[in-house]
């Protein structure tokens, strides 16, 4: 949609560029194809949020793969 572009060679800039992020979703120990697991370790006692330090590190390990190899992150993540 032209009225959303974000990317300047495509023509005037009129919004930001918004990335959804790494995806989190696994069935607990079943685990996805990627390996991906969720233990009670990890999570806090609301079996929601990350727990400390376990779970957080297994987010923050996720984020960084996702900046560092999502098409949408890598032009500005890995520039030097």
């Amino acid at each position: 949609m032209n009225n959303l572009n974000y990317k300047s060679s495509n023509g005037t800039v009129v919004a930001p560029l918004m990335i959804w992020g790494p995806y989190y979703w696994s069935n607990g120990l079943l685990g996805r194809q990627d390996g991906l697991v969720w233990t009670c370790q990890d999570l806090s006692k609301d079996g929601t949020h990350p727990s400390n330090p376990i779970g957080q590190q297994k987010v923050a390990n996720q984020l960084l793969n996702f900046f560092k190899t999502d098409t949408s992150t890598t032009p500005w993540f890995l520039k030097h």
